[in-house]
Order: C-alpha cells, then sequence, then structure tokens
C-alpha cells in the first residue's frame, strides 16, 4: 500500500513535470534552444526515475510474490500433516474395530463352550486368556506399526482356531453322546 502511494506519487510528479514540458514547447520559439535543452534534461530525469520506478514495482512484485509462495509452502506442509493424522486415525479406527470384533468372536466361542459343555468352561476361559493376551499383543503392534496384514493374519489365525475348536466341541458331543447312548443301552440288557 505504501509503496503504491509512493510510486503514485512519483507519478503524478511526473505527469506535472510532462505538463510543464508540453507548456514550454508551445513558448519554443522564443526560447527555442533554451527549452530543447532543459527538455532533454527534463526527458533524461524522467527517464531515469522511471526506471527507479519500474525497478521498485519489480522489486516489490518480487517479495510480494515470495510472500504468496512461502505461505503456500507453509499451507501444503500442513495440509500433508493433517491428511497423515487423518490417515493414522483412520487405520487405527480400523484396527480397533477388526479388534472389538475379534473380541466379539472369542466371547460367542466362550458362550457356546459353556452353553454345550459346561465340562469345558475351564479350557475355554483359558483358552480365552491366551486369545486375549493375542489380541493384547495384537494391539499394541497394531498402534505403534500399524500392520494391517499382520492384524488380518492374526484374525484368520484365530478364526481357524475357533473352527478347529468347534470341530473339537462337535466330536467331543457326538462322543459324549454316544457313550450316552451305549450306558443307556447296557442299563436296559
Amino acid at each position: 500500500q505504501i509503496e503504491r502511494q509512493q510510486i503514485e506519487k512519483e507519478f503524478s510528479k511526473l505527469k506535472d513535470r510532462l505538463e510543464t514540458a508540453v507548456t514550454q514547447v508551445t513558448n519554443f520559439q522564443t526560447n527555442g534552444t533554451q527549452i530543447l535543452r532543459t527538455l532533454f534534461s527534463e526527458s533524461r530525469q524522467i527517464d531515469e526515475q522511471l526506471s527507479g520506478l519500474i525497478s521498485q514495482c519489480l522489486a516489490s512484485l518480487c517479495r510480494s510474490r515470495t510472500i504468496v509462495n512461502s505461505k503456500i509452502n507453509e499451507f501444503l506442509q500442513k495440509s500433508e500433516h493433517i491428511q497423515s493424522e487423518l490417515t493414522d486415525r483412520q487405520i487405527l479406527i480400523h484396527n480397533t474395530q477388526s479388534s472389538i470384533k475379534l473380541m466379539l468372536e472369542l466371547v460367542n466361542t466362550l458362550n457356546e463352550l459353556n452353553i454345550e459343555n459346561s465340562q469345558d468352561i475351564t479350557i475355554a476361559i483359558s483358552d480365552f486368556e491366551k486369545r486375549y493376551q493375542e489380541f493384547t499383543d495384537l494391539s499394541q503392534t497394531t498402534k505403534y506399526t500399524l500392520d494391517i496384514d499382520k492384524e488380518m493374519n492374526e484374525i484368520r489365525l484365530l478364526e481357524n482356531e475357533k473352527i478347529r475348536l468347534e470341530k473339537e466341541l462337535l466330536e467331543e458331543t457326538i462322543l459324549l453322546e454316544n457313550i450316552s447312548t451305549i450306558l443307556g443301552k447296557s442299563i436296559i440288557i
């Protein structure tokens, strides 16, 4: 703003000088040679002042451009940092959801084992504690490394373990039913 006002003042002065020069040209017939010398001198001074003003304008433009570029770079860096934090939080939320899903599966497994066969409660509790420890370890690892593939592999392993336990439970149930049937037949005999 200040530089602009100064430039406008300089241009105003130049305008006044040019008007004076025009007046002097009209009086050229009386003061011809002297007026020409004065005009050339004034013209030279005007050229020098214009060159100075143009240099000031260019310097001001360069400063403005530098400031704008600096602000743009700051904004881009902040934007990248915010985007990185947002991505980290989204991954953490996803991993937390996966961990909660895993816990629910473990609780469901425990409930099924408790309902199906009360003798296996101790084994189920031990298995749950072991899996909970694995979940805790997995959560800590996920929190710092954000290794989604590892977590998904852990979940697959736990799902396979759940399927294996369900098969074992089914086999034990069938075995118990067979024993019960055999005992029932032997009592009848």
